[in-house]
């Protein structure tokens, strides 16, 4: 009786759940690796960009620290109320003391053209926050390790439209009979199998997203891809390079640099 092919090793899986995005974002969707997000660094991102949003920035680019984020949201949310805020109402947002809004923040902002100011001491946003992603999934990837694997999904998941914890297809009994644990999570469950085939056992539930986290990553996501880079650094975990058994990494082409993770 011929042995079944699996994974031998985590990275071996990239690839293709790589080659899946469509399946788990939608049309369109192409998957980044290893970007940081507001917590904790998915394996996969499969992201649908908004191609008129990515044009519109190409000249201002993409605010990619959390503080300029937020405050950027809230300029925006208040735009939407025909209203102004001062430097104090965006240290509130932001999370960082007016000073910090008043001397880097807002003038980190205004000099992309992002945000103006609307009258002495009062800021605005120069237009509606548009996402540059109109659907952002993330994806952990676990030989069997399920539970591990879903702690990180739901760490990621209040960041995301989407959370899922893929596991090596011949290891998915135990986890899909804890179907209680992951609708806690909001994280859906699949089984990926060494010829590509995923199967969606478990939808995610979601309902927890974060806006703000959800931005944060969109934008980091969207200055990588403009960058031309395919993935985030690709880290080391105590002192080993896990790099798949067999073939090419996925992240190595146009991944931005190497660290310790």
């Amino acid at each position: 009786m011929p042995v079944e092919r699996r994974f031998a090793a985590e990275a071996d899986m990239l690839g293709l759940i790589a080659a899946a995005a469509p399946e788990l974002a939608g049309p369109g969707a192409v998957a980044v690796f290893e970007v940081q997000s507001a917590a904790g660094v998915p394996d996969v991102t499969a992201v649908v960009f908004d191609p008129g949003v990515i044009a519109a920035r190409a000249g201002t680019g993409f605010v990619t620290d959390a503080a300029g984020l937020a405050a950027l949201l809230a300029l925006s949310d208040a735009l939407a109320r025909h209203r102004s805020l001062d430097a104090g109402q965006v240290a509130a947002a932001a999370g960082v003391s007016a000073s910090y809004a008043r001397s880097r923040v807002l003038p980190g902002l205004a000099a992309r053209g992002l945000a103006v100011m609307a009258a002495p001491g009062r800021w605005a946003a120069a237009a509606p926050y548009r996402s540059p992603a109109v659907t952002l999934v993330t994806v952990e990837a676990k030989l069997r390790d399920w539970r591990r694997g879903l702690g990180q999904a739901a760490r990621h998941a209040a960041g995301a439209d989407a959370a899922w914890l893929v596991l090596d297809g011949a290891f998915t009994r135990l986890a899909a009979g804890r179907a209680e644990w992951f609708r806690a999570a909001g994280v859906g469950l699949a089984g990926l199998d060494p010829d590509g085939t995923l199967r969606l056992l478990l939808q995610p539930s979601g309902g927890g997203m974060l806006r703000a986290r959800r931005e944060l990553l969109a934008e980091r996501l969207a200055d990588l891809h403009g960058a031309g880079a395919v993935s985030g650094p690709v880290g080391r975990v105590f002192g080993r390079d896990l790099a798949p058994s067999t073939g090419a990494d996925p992240r190595r082409a146009g991944a931005s640099a190497r660290c310790s993770r």
